[in-house]
């Protein structure tokens, strides 16, 4: 069976090998102040003894990323778009993108590490912690056998 043929003038069919090389491609050129950045995770990280500088740093290199984004037909989802303040004690940023400020967090899971606002890695060691313990777990109902007492492997 065979869908409809469709035209399309921009994007890519979901689940295509081409679609991911493509996407990094159109990303290549965002703004320098975006870095690290890592397919369509981006960040912008600003370092200063001064708070009132870090956010207007910030805010330009948001406002960088929303100018560029338009210019290649992007919208920033604004909902999954955070802000945090390393080793601040409950400082905000005040940060917009269209009108709407951005979330402040204190801990956020970015390319899958949780990092929180005082670097205490607590939260990444639990979560990692977490997943051994249900991985052990699977492995050892599979070595031990099933419910109704049958091993699986002898």
């Amino acid at each position: 069976m065979f869908g409809e043929w469709i035209e399309s003038e921009v994007g890519m069919s979901a689940g295509t090998s081409l679609g991911p090389l493509l996407f990094v491609v159109s990303v290549h050129d965002v703004p320098h102040s975006i870095a690290p950045k890592f397919a369509d995770d981006m960040a912008a990280v600003v370092v200063d003894n001064d708070l009132s500088n870090v956010e207007k740093k910030l805010q330009k290199a948001t406002d960088e990323l929303v100018a560029w984004s338009q210019s290649e037909g992007m919208d920033i989802n604004v909902s999954k778009t955070k802000v945090m303040f390393f080793g601040g004690h409950g400082e905000k940023l005040n940060v917009m993108i269209k009108d709407t400020f951005v979330d402040n967090v204190s801990s956020y899971k970015y390319l899958g590490v949780f990092l929180d606002s005082e670097l205490n890695f607590t939260m990444q060691t639990d979560y990692a912690v977490g997943k051994a313990k249900r991985a052990s777990a699977k492995i050892c109902r599979l070595i031990d056998g099933d419910r109704d007492g049958n091993r699986i492997f002898e």
